[in-house]
């Protein structure tokens, strides 16, 4: 629930501060890696950031950016067999942020609904902490920002998130 106050918090102080905010894509993703430690230690899942040869500047906050990405690692952490990897490129104007996992990923009738708040996917099952609504503040700080996130089904957890870059 923490967590979820958090996101909230950035989200209005992004809402206030929005104009003129820059970050490297990479130094956020390394950061909301950072929040996930303690869980990735626990589950013994290694989290790697690869990052692009030169920073990747987006134009919002980066306690945003890292609030957008944290929930998307965070489910990895959480559902991965061994291995949670983040990568960060560019795509002509928007940063490109990919988070895959190697756990049961989000089956097709999912893609949809795990957006909606209080909605999670199979693999959380009853057993998993989290009250399905990391992938939607996820999703609306991104769009808040002029970016989305979405993600794909396949095996694995996959995930994409695409935000403006700043000049």
């Amino acid at each position: 629930m923490s967590a979820v106050v958090d996101t909230l918090l950035a989200a209005a102080r992004g809402e206030a501060d929005a104009r003129g905010a820059t970050c490297d894509a990479a130094r956020a993703a390394a950061a909301a890696v950072g929040m996930c430690a303690e869980l990735s230690d626990r589950r013994g899942v290694t989290v790697t950031v690869n990052g692009s040869d030169r920073p990747v500047h987006i134009a919002a906050d980066q306690e945003v950016v890292e609030r957008i990405l944290f929930p998307l690692i965070e489910n990895g952490c959480r559902y991965a067999s061994g291995a949670v990897t983040v990568d960060v490129e560019e795509d002509g104007r928007h940063a490109v942020i990919h988070v895959v996992d190697d756990g049961p990923g989000v089956t097709p009738d999912e893609i949809r609904r795990i957006f909606q708040p209080g909605e999670r996917g199979q693999a959380a099952g009853d057993r998993s902490p989290g009250a399905g609504l990391g992938l939607a503040l996820a999703r609306r700080l991104a769009r808040q920002v002029g970016g989305e996130v979405m993600a794909e089904a396949a095996p694995g957890g996959r995930f994409t998130v695409e935000l403006p870059r700043s000049d």
